[in-house]
């Protein structure tokens, strides 16, 4: 179900529609050239400022005291003295990416293929989609050269992967696989499997991909997945509230390590952040494969951000590859409102994020040791990895074969 383009309200109304109104991978895609409204604001940059003042019946400082404060042993001189610089502050960019354009869209035999009966709704990029992810990196290298990205973090379905290939090999970066910022696990898939690839056809497909994964590896060599495990049947605004969350880990983390980072992932993601970052005052039409949302904000030196969670914080956003109307409100009691009830949905977010903290796995623990361990090792580029041998290859064949028929079935 697609949203009115017609649709009227309040700003702070569209917050509330956005988590029932889905962009899910069904949706047609935007006419090229579709126009993208920019918010009318600036930055809101914190500083410091510190101020001297000299009261009326302050004494005048004599040439003596000066002399002496010259001199070191009976003073020194207020206009000598150096103030202390301002904390160092780091320029936070975050990007939410959605993944470039499926098979099964635009090929009307994917369905009945042998890869389409296998994985259903795991398609594969087109040529055009891996030309337009190649364009999309070369994009984003530009923003790299001054947001110094660390990593890039991935859905583990295919047509992500193959997205995120396509950036980590031009900027030169390693890729986590996340599948809490995987697609919405809506009533129509399966309830006892995923309808991603496996474990072990994911090691394989970044093998391909020329991946350098930073996912630790299963007793077999499969990869082993951060994040939870979607529950199934999740609706919508459960799915929503799930990226909101999971972004909040990411940027937390980003800040913390003041390190940048990139996520690729699925439609409904991008609108939930753009909603967020907007601070409900958004109306998203049109979803355009790679539409991306990119933010930015300055982080002073040992915060991470609001007591009410990130989203609180006043970020600047630029949408792109999307059609979207961002509404500015000009009478200011109406703001006020509005802005007091997106800091109550801060506060909601905010406890959803402690829930989420309070269940914290081994597996959160390894995911954060591997964030930190690229910042260490400060990695040059993409290593490609040994040449697979023949019975690693006609494993893996096997293991692709029985997981196609297990599929069909």
């Amino acid at each position: 179900m697609r949203p009115s383009s017609a649709l009227v309200c309040r700003p702070w109304q569209l917050l509330a529609w956005s988590h029932t109104m889905g962009f899910t991978d069904s949706m047609e895609t935007q006419a090229p050239g579709s126009a993208v409204v920019q918010p009318d604001r600036q930055d809101v940059d914190e500083t410091f400022a510190a101020a001297n003042s000299v009261g009326s019946g302050t004494k005048k400082p004599s040439q003596s005291d000066a002399e002496a404060g010259a001199g070191g042993s009976k003073g020194s001189c207020l206009c000598c003295r150096r103030r202390a610089p301002n904390p160092p502050s780091f320029k936070q960019t975050f990007v939410i990416l959605r993944h470039s354009i499926r098979r099964d869209y635009v090929d009307p035999t994917y369905k009945t293929s042998e890869e389409g009966l296998a994985w259903p709704h795991d398609a594969p990029l087109t040529p055009e989609g891996i030309e337009l992810a190649k364009t999309v990196a070369d994009e984003l290298y530009e923003v790299h050269k001054k947001a110094n990205f660390i990593t890039v973090a991935c859905s583990p379905y295919r047509r992500c992967m193959e997205t995120a290939a396509e950036v980590a090999k031009k900027l030169g970066l390693p890729v986590v696989l996340d599948q809490e910022i995987g697609e919405v696990r809506e009533r129509a898939f399966p309830q006892d499997r995923v309808v991603h690839r496996s474990p072990l056809e994911l090691a394989a497909m970044a093998k391909d991909l020329k991946m350098k994964l930073l996912n630790p590896l299963l007793e077999d060599g499969g990869v082993k997945l951060f994040g939870k495990e979607p529950e199934w049947p999740e609706t919508l605004e459960k799915a929503k509230d799930r990226y909101v969350v999971r972004m909040e880990t990411y940027i937390r983390k980003s800040a913390g390590e003041r390190q940048n980072m990139i996520l690729v992932t699925h439609a409904d993601a991008v609108v939930a952040a753009l909603v967020m970052f907007e601070r409900g005052g958004v109306d998203v039409k049109d979803m355009g494969f790679c539409g991306q949302v990119t933010v930015a904000r300055d982080v002073k030196e040992g915060s991470s951000g609001s007591e009410r969670g990130v989203y609180a914080d006043q970020w600047n956003v630029e949408p792109a590859r999307l059609g979207a109307e961002i509404f500015k409100e000009d009478d200011k009691k109406k703001v006020q409102i509005y802005e007091k009830q997106y800091l109550e949905t801060c506060d909601e977010t905010q406890a959803k994020v402690t829930k989420r903290k309070e269940k914290r796995t081994k597996t959160d623990f390894m995911f954060d040791s591997a964030l930190k361990d690229v910042k260490r090792d400060k990695m040059d580029g993409v290593e490609e990895e040994d040449e697979e041998s023949d019975d690693e290859r006609e494993e893996r064949e096997k293991n692709t074969a029985k997981n196609m028929a297990k599929n069909k079935a």
